[in-house]
């Protein structure tokens, strides 16, 4: 096609509502031979809008994908670590599983009263917990708990009980009167059945095994604060 006609050509695709970058790729001329070739041609103002939500839509386009490749590539380097996790950690030990639930009832646990409790929203880390206080020579049946949930989730009351109950093998008929709180969820879900509330694990008559665990956190932070720098 000769010159003469490519400009012509761009003139038109140019009035059609195509982009200088669109226009360039179809004509397979460079952008600057196609912006000084279009830049007479007047444009309507439904034109101009049409060519400005295109650019909108690419750049839309283009955030989107690039926000693909990020949490593909996060994945991939979470998977990574997880296989680098795997031998690193090997296989856990009884002690391991001692000083992991120290760490978890340092931060979660109850230490005001004479009863042994847990409190968290996070599934896992609850068995964690129930798996730990195993340790102690405790089983489900010596567990209770009490739901906490958003009061608008009032109507889910009894499927969240039930969900927890599956979860932690502990019986229904140990779960204690919900507690319902009036708060802005900060966790927007997708799916409101991922929505637990939190759960307060107890273990009945704990006295005796509170003491003992109160005397292994003390134990613990003052071994670590006199670890050799």
């Amino acid at each position: 096609m000769a010159k003469s006609e490519l400009q012509e050509k761009a003139k038109e695709l140019r009035k059609s509502g195509k982009s200088i970058k669109e226009i360039s790729k179809i004509l397979t001329i460079s952008r600057s031979s196609a912006s000084i070739w279009c830049r007479d041609t007047l444009l309507s103002s439904a034109q101009i809008e049409k060519l400005h939500q295109n650019m909108i839509r690419g750049n839309y386009r283009g955030s989107l994908i690039g926000a693909r490749i990020q949490h593909e590539k996060k994945i991939k380097q979470i998977n990574d670590e997880k296989e680098n996790a795997e031998n690193v950690l090997g296989i856990i030990s009884k002690r391991d599983l001692l000083v992991l639930g120290i760490g978890l009832y340092l931060g979660e646990g109850g230490k005001a009263d004479n009863r042994v409790h847990f409190t968290n929203s996070n599934k896992d880390i609850i068995l964690c917990f129930i798996k730990w206080i195993s340790l102690f020579g405790i089983t489900t049946n010596d567990l209770y708990c009490r739901v906490t949930i958003n009061k608008v989730n009032e109507d889910r009351e009894t499927f969240i009980k039930k969900e927890w109950s599956r979860l932690t093998n502990i019986p229904l008929s140990e779960f204690k009167k919900t507690s319902f709180i009036k708060t802005i969820n900060k966790k927007v879900y997708k799916n409101s059945k991922h929505y637990l509330g939190t759960l307060s694990v107890r273990v009945k008559g704990s006295a005796k095994i509170q003491y003992k665990i109160l005397g292994l956190l003390e134990k613990m932070m003052y071994k670590v604060k006199e670890m050799p720098a």
